[in-house]
């Protein structure tokens, strides 16, 4: 494997390298089910960039990872708002209310 996750990288080999990346999923938009389906192959599915969502699994797994914040568009940066809902909501009402 390449340094980083790429768009071609399937979401079970990130799985594999960084199993609590499945919390960062559903905070992307994206649930289970997808199989040996690369990360462009799921944006698609979902409607992500798949710029904004390898991004964001690039830097939840590796300490050292520092985006290229010149390739995020604003197709990339429209998901940064449901994203951090999603995560406001998460950390709000189950990791602090448990």
């Amino acid at each position: 494997m390449s340094r980083w996750f790429t768009q071609r990288t399937t979401l079970s080999d990130i799985l594999q390298v960084n199993y609590s990346a499945i919390l960062l999923l559903p905070r992307l938009g994206i649930k289970l089910g997808f199989g040996d389906r690369s990360v462009a192959e799921v944006c698609q599915q979902y409607g992500l960039s798949s710029v904004f969502v390898i991004t964001m699994l690039n830097c939840y797994t590796f300490d050292n990872y520092e985006p290229d914040l010149d390739s995020l568009d604003n197709e990339a940066m429209r998901l940064l708002v449901p994203y951090l809902v999603r995560s406001h909501t998460y950390y709000a009402e189950e990791r602090i209310l448990t």
